[in-house]
Order: C-alpha cells, then sequence, then structure tokens
C-alpha cells in the first residue's frame, strides 16, 4: 500500500487508494475533505488502513492461540496416558519377575489395555504375566492384541503362548499356525 501512495500524490488519488485498500471507508467524499494536503495524504490513509488491519490480524491471532492451546492439552492429556502405560508396563514386569504379586496381575492388565494403544505393550505384558503363570490376565492381554492388531505376528504367539499354558495345545498349534502364515520368514528350520 505504501508503494502505491509514493507513486499517486494528492488528495483525490490518496483517497481512492484508501477507498480501495480499506473496506472500512465508506465515503470517499469524507476522506477528500479530511485530506487537503500531499503531506497528509499519506498519513491519513495510513491512519485507514491500520485501523482496518488490526481485526484482521485479530482475527488470525485468536484462531491460532486456541489451536496452540488445543496442542497443549492434547500433548499433556497423551503425556499422562503415556506414563499411566509405562507405569502399567512397569507393574507387568514386576509380576513376571515376582517382585508384585500375582493376585495384582488381573488389574495390570486392564489398566494395560486402556492406556496402551502399542499392541507391543501389552503383547510385551502378556508374555510377563505368562512367566509368573498369571492365565487369566494374560490371556485378556493377547486378546485384546489380537483384536487390535490381527495381523501382527507377535499378537498370535502371545496367544499361543497363553494357550500353552492353559494345556489347549490344539489352540497353541493354531495360534502358532496364523503367526507363521503372517511370518513365513521367522519361521524357517
Amino acid at each position: 500500500m505504501e508503494r502505491n501512495l509514493t507513486r499517486f500524490h494528492g488528495s483525490g488519488r490518496a483517497a481512492a487508494i484508501c477507498q480501495e485498500s480499506d473496506p472500512f471507508v465508506k465515503d470517499i467524499h469524507a476522506v477528500s475533505a479530511l485530506i487537503d494536503q500531499e503531506s497528509h495524504s499519506f498519513l491519513r490513509c495510513y491512519a485507514f488502513s491500520r485501523r482496518s488491519t488490526v481485526p484482521r490480524t485479530m482475527s488470525v491471532r485468536l484462531p491460532l492461540l486456541i489451536a496452540a492451546v488445543a496442542l497443549v492439552v492434547l500433548g499433556v492429556h497423551r503425556d499422562h496416558a503415556r506414563h499411566q502405560c509405562d507405569s502399567a508396563r512397569r507393574a507387568a514386569f514386576a509380576v513376571g519377575s515376582r517382585k508384585l504379586p500375582v493376585t495384582d496381575a488381573d488389574g495390570i492388565a486392564d489398566r494395560l489395555v486402556s492406556d496402551c494403544r502399542d499392541v507391543g505393550e501389552m503383547v510385551d505384558g502378556a508374555s510377563a504375566l505368562v512367566r509368573a503363570h498369571a492365565a487369566t490376565a494374560a490371556t485378556t492381554l493377547a486378546d485384546a492384541a489380537v483384536r487390535r492388531e490381527p495381523e501382527r505376528r507377535d499378537s498370535w504367539l502371545a496367544v499361543a503362548a497363553v494357550r500353552g499354558l492353559r494345556g489347549d495345545q490344539a489352540g497353541r498349534r493354531r495360534a502358532l499356525a496364523r503367526a507363521r502364515e503372517l511370518d513365513p520368514l521367522s519361521f524357517r528350520r
């Protein structure tokens, strides 16, 4: 806009430029009456244009501020969920290494299913609980892992380990066969 004003001097032309650049200025004759000297024409047009850009910048800043606050809230929520998942994962390994009682395994399995987004965390928890012979909790985790990602080999390996712990050899063989279908290269002999 300043480039246009330096090119066109005079109150009429400056007022026309103000009218084109500022949607809030309605009456070009009122602007011409206010602007009577060339030195004032630039200042008046600049004052009119600055007044019109304030709502525009605020209309841009406000959604950006709202988006930034929303991202911070989302980040805090996800960070909290990640800490909850890490806590449940550590508890599952503590049960697996016999540092926590096996009676806590059901609650830990429920926490892993609800707090963890990654199926790998559930598969690792199921493996730890199989070592502690917590069959019910390990079954909960293995079944949840297969429901979330049925095309993941590790989920089916966890199901096979749980079925073997429960004594279901036919179910163990079916789960191993499904894992072999998904990843035949890792089962080569």
